[in-house]
């Protein structure tokens, strides 16, 4: 026969068991989330650090590099806009000196053309006068070589005539000799003149040579500014060229760094995941201490029954060893 209040022992010890079964089986449990939420918490905070110093050293590397890059093409483009200007305004100069120098060409040939013109009306004249003066010697000449000697006359040079034969031999001389004498005068004129006549030929040939002089240096001027006008649009060329392939990079660069910021913004996006996840981790963390809390709360119940059925059991013990016998 079993004695009084051993049920309560053993309903107490099985409880007793099992409770502390759980209790080591929840803090067995307990201990294993807490080590894999702590291993997970590394592991999180590692490849957290690990993706910030990455992202953030790339950043900063690329940052660094657009920005060098930007100040580079900054810099380029002023340096090219301002050869651009240089050759605008060296154009402008080339042009205004071409406009003096066609003016000044033009001006000069028109007053070359202007001399050669009055030289040439003024040869003109001299050669009508000496045209003039050579028919009337050469009318002198014939003059002369027409009239009649008559053989009175070379008499007369012998000695005295007589009557009629006599007078008409002195008019014939009379007549050669002023014939003679205007050809001699006319001769003189025409061999003063003949000095003229070679300096306005002479004034002539010059102002064609000065002209055909100045049309060669205006065409060679022309020419020159044709060439240098010519390299001018071919260095404006290549410049609008090389500022289009400046706008290219600038643009590229520019969807780089938008691609960069979308990077940025999906790194944020990430930050703000890990961060949800450490969230969920301390309430996941709160929800275990509090399972714990319960635990400890249902052992110590348990314990507080066990305490009780053996207070109970030694307080019947007791009574046992002082009742009489056959009670």
């Amino acid at each position: 026969m079993r004695a009084p209040g051993s049920k309560h022992i053993g309903v107490a010890a099985a409880a007793y068991g099992a409770a502390y079964v759980a209790r080591r089986k929840h803090q067995a449990q307990v201990k294993e989330l807490e080590a894999s939420l702590q291993a997970k918490d590394l592991e999180i905070e590692h490849a957290r650090a690990e993706l910030d110093r990455l992202q953030v050293d790339e950043l900063e590397g690329q940052r660094h590099e657009l920005r060098s890059n930007v100040k580079a093409l900054q810099a380029q483009n002023e340096r090219k806009a301002a050869k651009l200007a240089a050759a605008e305004a060296h154009e402008r100069r080339i042009k205004e000196q071409l406009a003096v120098l066609q003016a000044a060409v033009i001006a000069r040939l028109e007053r070359e053309l202007g001399a050669a013109r009055d030289t040439a009306v003024q040869a003109r004249a001299a050669g009508g006068e000496a045209a003039a003066l050579l028919a009337r010697v050469e009318a002198a000449e014939r003059a002369a070589a027409e009239a009649v000697l008559p053989a009175c006359f070379l008499e007369h040079r012998k000695g005295p005539l007589t009557g009629g034969r006599a007078g008409a031999g002195t008019a014939a001389a009379l007549e050669l000799d002023r014939a003679t004498a205007q050809y001699v005068r006319e001769a003189e004129q025409l061999a003063a003149l003949q000095p003229q006549l070679d300096r306005l030929e002479e004034r002539t040939a010059g102002a064609e040579a000065t002209t055909t002089m100045a049309t060669e240096e205006f065409e060679e001027a022309l020419a020159a500014a044709s060439e240098d006008a010519a390299v001018l649009m071919a260095n404006r060329d290549a410049q609008a060229a090389a500022a289009a392939e400046a706008d290219e990079r600038c643009k590229r660069l520019e969807a780089e760094l938008t691609a960069k910021a979308e990077l940025a913004a999906r790194v944020e996006q990430s930050e703000a995941a890990l961060a949800a996840a450490q969230q969920e981790n301390s309430t996941l963390q709160a929800a275990l201490a509090a399972s714990a809390d319960a635990l400890r709360l249902e052992v110590d119940l348990v314990a507080s029954e066990r305490d009780a059925a053996m207070a109970r059991r030694r307080a019947q013990g007791t009574r046992k060893a002082g009742a009489p016998p056959g009670v």
